[in-house]
């Protein structure tokens, strides 16, 4: 009996999972990527970060962004920060602070500064003083955290 060849119907397997971003560009397809590549389930990325799974995919799907408390959990999974280096102090003040899952109020009670000093540095409202300039330069060359 001669050898007949075969032909498949079903399409080609993908090398990458359905919805793989190949080029990741918003943070919901930075988490996507990396969590497929980590094999990990919505349902168990959002028991580990203690949110609804609706929640992760919201995300993903760029529906809606993490809150500033999950920023930090964000960065760490992610092993960056995605949001881009800012230019202004108050730019760089701002990213500090989520990166660090931080309100205006908390930042500002732990600094030592105004809640609305804060919100007016990160918008570019107002000159800011010099003691208060040296207060966040010296913050921001720590790059941690102030104490809890």
């Amino acid at each position: 009996m001669p050898f007949t060849s075969l032909r498949l119907k079903a399409p080609r397997p993908s090398v990458f999972p359905r919805g793989y971003p190949k080029n990741p560009v918003t943070l919901g397809e930075q988490l996507r990527r990396r969590r497929l590549d980590l094999s990990l389930p919505q349902r168990i990325l959002a028991e580990r970060w203690r949110v609804t799974r609706e929640t992760v995919a919201g995300w993903e799907l760029g529906r809606c962004q993490p809150s500033i408390r999950h920023r930090p959990l964000v960065v760490e999974f992610l092993g960056l920060d995605p949001t881009p280096t800012a230019a202004t102090l108050g730019g760089r003040l701002r990213a500090y602070r989520r990166k660090h899952g931080l309100t205006q109020a908390e930042l500002g009670v732990r600094v030592g500064i105004n809640e609305g000093t804060i919100l007016d540095i990160e918008a570019n409202r107002r000159k800011t003083s010099a003691r208060v300039v040296a207060l966040i330069e010296g913050l921001l060359a720590r790059g941690r955290a102030p104490n809890r």
